[in-house]
């Protein structure tokens, strides 16, 4: 009754995907007010 495992793979790449570039902004965003912070 593995008939929709296509779409749970479709979907988990997506949610692995959202999940790295989520990570990856907030990496970039917490970076950037690191930056802000040592000018002041």
């Amino acid at each position: 009754m593995r008939y929709c495992s296509g779409v749970e793979i479709l979907i988990g790449f997506l949610y692995l995907g959202y999940k790295e570039l989520s990570d990856m902004l907030l990496y970039s965003y917490q970076d950037n007010t690191d930056h802000d912070n040592s000018y002041q």
